[in-house]
């Protein structure tokens, strides 16, 4: 490597450390930290728990930020030196435009390998670790009691209706004293528990109530299955017929199972977007193989090829900065800022909407993902020939 490539190198690292940091910073402020935060208040989990979650999303979002990262950076870049009359210095030694753009290659091509070792190696692992340890700690105290008295915590299902409500008169000793829950997770039965003291049981997966008692109100016409009360109390489903109306049992112990149950969420955590390249291709095989052909075969082939579509802007971009950072020194208004905003829309509004054209199958997957590197080819193409005829 040459003194030259070495010297614009070194330039690079200062932009593109800082412009990753304030870009995945952005990132993580509009989307994580409101996530991180709610559970926190809601479950009482340890600030160091959110710390963690962060840590692990973050490689997530830096392979996505990547390549932006090296269209900021280029453009400074090239935006300094001009500045300073290097690339007028350059020139006049004889360095050609298409010399130039050598370490801008590099660069991309660097940030390239980054977002591919970054997709393939890292994010399947911490991504899934990081919604494992989310939900373990949503699943292990799903409400935070300490030092409240006279407290109502609502439980939804996933349509976003409430399935419990839940009022305890205060926590005293690790138990909920003086419990009333409102059931709605029968159909046509509502149900009352109330109970002197209750707690959490993550291995039973519930709510454990002691010495209370529950009542069972039909709403209307019902079958037997459903009837199943959910009591240590022995009884038949037999005697609680179509006519009863109202039906009081009383109970030592018994167990409200909840619905954050992590067993059961844990297995659907592990989808698409955290699969490497190799368990992508492995499953998009075994569907052709077997002329399984549904709508998520389609998201899977989109999936597959961004793997190698998505890691490629890194170089058109950082092709489309370095020119776009070109400028001349008295130059009143520069206009590279506003190109720079114009192709940072460009190229997320591409890849959004011919992503969800690729996956719902109104375009074939392939030509899908590299549309939007055609549509930066095109650009980079036109400012490279336009800076180098000038």
């Amino acid at each position: 490597m040459a003194k030259i490539d070495r010297y614009v190198l070194t330039e690079f690292w200062l932009p593109l450390v800082s412009g990753a940091g304030i870009i995945t910073g952005v990132w993580l402020g509009i989307d994580k930290f409101k996530e991180v935060f709610k559970l926190l208040a809601k479950s009482g989990a340890p600030f160091s728990t959110g710390i963690v979650i962060l840590g692990l999303e973050t490689p997530q979002i830096l392979a996505i930020t990547i390549p932006i990262s090296i269209l900021l950076a280029t453009f400074l870049t090239f935006q300094k030196l001009s500045a300073q009359s290097e690339i007028i210095a350059m020139r006049a030694a004889g360095v050609s435009f298409t010399r130039l753009m050598r370490p801008v290659f590099y660069l991309g091509l660097l940030g390239m390998i980054i977002c591919f070792i970054l997709y393939e190696f890292i994010v399947p692992f911490t991504n899934p670790f990081a919604q494992k340890v989310y939900m373990l700690s949503l699943y292990q105290n799903p409400i935070e009691t300490k030092g409240v008295n006279g407290f109502t915590y609502f439980e939804k299902d996933s349509d976003d209706a409430t399935k419990r409500i839940f009022y305890v008169r205060k926590f005293k000793d690790d138990y909920l004293k003086d419990v009333v829950i409102l059931d709605f997770s029968k159909k046509n039965i509502s149900m009352i528990h109330t109970a002197r003291k209750g707690e959490w049981d993550p291995k039973r997966g519930g709510w454990i109530l002691y010495d209370g008692s529950s009542s069972y109100i039909k709403n209307s016409e019902i079958d037997k299955s459903d009837t199943e009360l959910e009591s240590e109390s022995e009884m038949d489903a037999d005697d609680f017929n179509t006519d009863a109306l109202h039906l009081v049992t009383n109970f030592k112990e018994t167990l409200i199972p909840s619905s954050l149950n992590p067993n059961t969420i844990l297995k659907e955590i592990s989808n698409v977007r955290d699969m490497n390249f190799w368990q992508l291709r492995k499953l998009i095989r075994s569907h052709e193989k077997g002329h399984i052909f549904t709508d998520k075969l389609n998201e899977y082939r989109t999936k597959y090829f961004n793997k190698y579509a998505y890691p490629f802007s890194a170089i058109l971009l950082a092709i489309i900065g370095a020119c776009l950072g070109i400028t001349g020194r008295r130059r009143a208004v520069n206009w590279g800022y506003i190109a720079l905003g114009l192709i940072v829309f460009v190229f997320y509004m591409s890849q959004t909407v011919f992503d969800s054209y690729g996956q719902s199958g109104k375009i074939d997957p392939m030509i899908a993902v590299w549309m939007p590197n055609f549509i930066l080819g095109i650009i980079a193409a036109s400012v490279y020939f336009y800076r180098a005829n000038r």
